[in-house]
């Protein structure tokens, strides 16, 4: 399993997912992240996604995305959103399901209607369900985050200026 780029621990973490009742907690592969969020974005039409971006304590929100729009921030900030260690972000379907991806490696997908329709996504890449699975901030083991920087000098603060031209808040 590779491990995004802005952390650094010993502690080892299997990928896999499991289910809770509205909720399907997953430790997902930096590559294979873009994926689970492409399948999330198939499952649940062409417009009216919100997107929220958390940076250390500031919190900024898009509304009113399409698909497309979406798509196409991913291809252009990928590697920065899925590997800075200081960052979370969410996807918000119009019919409120949520797709999470957390610190470290961990995605969630939550859904007050029915949360095991996604499991799919997960097992298009090759996740299996694991009710055992063991997260890293469940451990007890040191781990550093820090902010992802490109060889570029492109970063997560970089990305928070360009969504701001999009209207980001």
């Amino acid at each position: 399993m590779e491990y995004i780029k802005g952390i650094e621990t010993d502690a080892i973490i299997e990928e896999g997912y499991e289910i809770e009742p509205t909720c399907i907690r997953a430790n997902v592969s930096a590559d294979k992240m873009l994926q689970i969020i492409y399948h999330f974005l198939e499952m649940n039409g062409e417009e009216n996604y919100d997107f929220a971006l958390n940076v250390s304590l500031e919190h900024y929100h898009l509304s009113g995305m399409y698909k497309a729009m979406l798509q196409a921030m991913f291809e252009h900030m990928e590697e920065v959103l899925v590997n800075d260690g200081m960052s979370t972000f969410s996807i918000t379907a119009a019919n409120g399901d949520i797709l999470t991806k957390d610190v470290y490696n961990e995605m969630h997908v939550t859904s007050a209607k029915i949360v095991k329709r996604y499991k799919k996504i997960f097992e298009k890449e090759q996740i299996k369900r694991n009710n055992d699975l063991i997260f890293l901030k469940d451990q007890n083991l040191p781990i550093t985050s820090k902010r992802y920087v490109m060889e570029d000098g492109t970063d997560i603060y970089a990305v928070v200026g360009a969504l701001k031209m999009l209207g980001m808040k």
